[in-house]
């Protein structure tokens, strides 16, 4: 993930107060916690898919990621 994506999942998330610092509810932690676990684990998976060794178990180790939550 790049900063510019976690700043995008932050401003989803939370809110800048007046000194620009990051505030959250504690569901929108939750919530941009989770979000960020999702987006590297889709990063992770898509490793997996690409690998370019030959082997052919790309596609189940990036399905088993996906599946972790």
């Amino acid at each position: 993930m790049t900063d510019e994506d976690i700043f995008h999942l932050a401003e989803k998330n939370g809110y800048l107060d007046d000194f620009g610092r990051w505030n959250f509810t504690d569901d929108g932690l939750l919530d941009f916690v989770f979000e960020i676990q999702k987006a590297e684990r889709e990063a992770c998976a898509k490793v997996c898919e690409e690998d370019e060794s030959g082997r052919d178990s790309g596609g189940y180790y990036a399905d088993i990621i996906r599946a972790m939550e």
